[in-house]
């Protein structure tokens, strides 16, 4: 499906790109990316031919562009090397956003950043902007923490989505993994309320100390008694 004359079209993955790296058609799954005339697109789909008597394996690739969402198909011989762009997304805390749509965010280095657009500001708009474009709107009046997820490829970043900041450094005691004693830890008093519980639910405790007898075995310290008798 071939790009409308207006489409901005990234760089190719021919000899030297940065933005590309090569690999065997055949080496391609569904899920993962590549170059359909010059556009960053997610493999939504592959299927090999048999090898014909003098010719290669095809693979039909059906994907979609990661930024404008449009469906893109190529042919590629299995055997034969095609491009695969480099695709990243990263988390910025967002803090505002201007009356030209450019949208104030807080990277993880400390440093702000202000060359994000709306998505609903981006020509051609893709699916899902005027929607993501209130949320992040909405969170923000709202006074909301929360992150922008921005994907990049080819040179270009977008906002993909949100997602809302939790609080990790505060969490709750009681959510807190537990830690196993060690050596030198200070032992609680033998009248704390968790050591009493302990104690009084560890089996057998109560006979031992009462009758002097190990639970399904004899008096404790009997032998002891015989040996004695025998002196």
């Amino acid at each position: 499906m071939a790009d409308d004359a207006g489409d901005e079209t990234f760089e190719s993955a021919d000899a030297g790109s940065s933005h590309t790296y090569p690999m065997e058609g055949g080496q391609i799954r569904k899920g993962g990316h590549i170059m359909i005339k010059g556009r960053p697109c997610k493999v939504s789909d592959v299927s090999t031919s048999k090898t014909g008597k003098h010719g290669h394996a095809k693979c039909h690739f059906v994907a979609i562009d990661i930024f404008t969402g449009k469906k893109m198909e190529d042919l590629v011989p299995s055997s034969h090397t095609t491009s695969v762009p480099f695709v990243k997304k990263e988390e910025f805390q967002c803090l505002s956003v201007d009356d030209d749509g450019f949208v104030t965010v807080l990277t993880g280095d400390g440093d702000t950043r202000e060359d994000l657009k709306l998505p609903e500001e981006i020509s051609p708009a893709p699916p899902g902007a005027a929607e993501l474009s209130k949320l992040i709107k909405e969170m923000l009046e709202a006074e909301k923490d929360f992150y922008v997820i921005v994907q990049s490829a080819c040179g270009h970043e977008q906002i993909m989505d949100t997602k809302v900041m939790t609080n990790e450094f505060y969490a709750p005691a009681a959510a807190l993994p537990r830690r196993r004693a060690r050596a030198g830890d200070a032992l609680p008093p033998l009248d704390a309320p968790g050591v009493a519980r302990a104690a009084a639910a560890e089996p057998g405790h109560g006979a031992r100390r009462a009758h002097g007898r190990r639970p399904g075995g004899g008096a404790r310290g009997a032998p002891f008694r015989e040996g004695r008798e025998r002196r």
